[in-house]
């Protein structure tokens, strides 16, 4: 790998395509949908501290990797999508799994596609990068500091979702069963 093909060194367009604030604008939908459900988000982390990245580089990994909003019992962390994979970073999610132990960590995923966010809590997505149709990854593979990660189709994400919500129902169903049993 040259370094012009290095993911941290080129621009940002051609880091995340047209829209070169993705990050910006993952964080207002997820911004807009809280506050839509009445539940405001408070910014939290590192990227309000102004400063160079070689320092950010500096700081440990549950700094650099702090979550992005603090809000209603729940810290959130944003993740951008195309909408058809979400990449998740190794060092990034055992760092909020550090977070996870002092309140619980969600994840906003924005899925530019669809123009709509999904939340997901740490074990969904620990759970989503052991699935089979995930596939493993090293980004910035040849230099000093490769990455792992994986790349989660976002139907895998919605499946748990869809298990999850049925799991649920049956869950009430069985509730109600019991309580409607209790009174006759």
């Amino acid at each position: 790998m040259t370094p012009a093909e290095r993911f941290y060194e080129k621009d940002s367009l051609d880091r995340i395509g047209e829209d070169a604030l993705a990050g910006d604008l993952a964080e207002s939908k997820v911004e807009q949908v809280m506050a839509a459900m009445d539940r405001p988000v408070h910014p939290f982390g590192p990227r309000r501290v102004p400063t160079e990245r070689v320092q950010q580089m500096t700081w440990p990994s549950i700094v650099r990797h702090m979550p992005d909003y603090l809000g209603w019992g729940r810290f959130i962390e944003v993740q951008g999508s195309n909408g058809t994979v979400v990449i998740f970073k190794d060092e990034k999610l055992r760092s909020l799994e550090w977070w996870d132990g002092i309140m619980p960590v969600f994840m906003g995923i924005y899925l530019q596609a669809q123009d709509e966010v999904m939340f997901c809590d740490l074990p969904t997505i620990r759970w989503a990068i052991s699935h089979p149709d995930v596939k493993e990854l090293t980004l910035d593979a040849g230099t000093r500091n490769p990455k792992l990660a994986w790349e989660v189709p976002v139907s895998v994400l919605l499946e748990r979702r869809v298990k999850d919500a049925f799991a649920a129902a049956k869950k009430e169903e069985k509730d109600a069963e019991r309580t409607a049993s209790k009174n006759t």
